[in-house]
This record gives structure tokens, sequence and C-alpha cells, in this order.
């Protein structure tokens, strides 16, 4: 695990760390995270969640667990407009009205507080 703070002095050296440990993970755990682009930009999130774009029977490449905190709006239409590959602003999103998240296979979303989706709702095996 690798946290990464707010220096952005070296973006491309951090790029180059991280996205080959996510292109090389099996799963994926987005926990207490705003979907920042810059932040996705670094992690490479287009990698995992970018899938077939105009069909709303979406399997992700890797399992990926995302912590939303109590089911925010917001946060679910960043995260299909990440699996969609639709980087719009957050107002614009009825592109995506038929897109079911928790029809999405490969994807678990937990709407509890972290420290409580991780071992009830997520599991490290």
């Amino acid at each position: 695990m690798k946290v990464i703070g707010e220096d952005r002095e070296d973006i491309a050296k951090a790029e180059a760390m991280i996205k080959p440990k996510i292109e090389n993970a099996e799963k994926i755990f987005i926990l207490g995270y705003g979907f920042d682009k810059t932040n996705n930009k670094i992690l490479g999130l287009d990698s995992i969640f970018t899938n077939n774009r105009l069909n709303p029977s979406v399997k992700l490449k890797k399992e990926v667990f995302i912590t939303n905190y109590e089911n925010s709006g917001i946060i679910n239409k960043i995260i299909l407009g990440q699996i969609l590959g639709q980087h719009k602003n957050t107002a614009d999103y009825a592109w995506c009205r038929n897109i079911e998240l928790h029809k999405v296979e490969n994807l678990t979303i937990s709407t509890k507080k972290v420290k409580d989706a991780i071992g009830s709702d997520f599991t490290f095996d």
C-alpha cells in the first residue's frame, strides 16, 4: 500500500512507480477516495475502469472495491464516468442513466466508513 500526499512536484516519478503496480494487481481497493482527476491520472485508473463504453453490461478487468460513504450520488456518477471512459462535468450525467453500479461485474462498493467496510464488505485474501 502506498499513500500519495499533496506534494505533486514529481508526478512523472509517482506515475512511473504506481501505474505498473495497479496494472499488475489482481484486486484494487479504493478507500476514502474522491476521484480527483489529477489523482486518477497519477494512479492510472483509466486502465482498470475504462471498458465497453457504450455497453450497459459492464465487467471490469480487475476486481475493484470502493468505499462511497453514505452512497454519495456525485461519487457514483464519477465512478460511472470512469467505467465508461466519460470524463464529463459531474452535472451532466444523463448519458449514464441506464447503467446500474450494482450490476457492474467485478465491482464492489461499500457505503460504510472505511474502517467499517474493511472486514465486513471487503476482505484482503
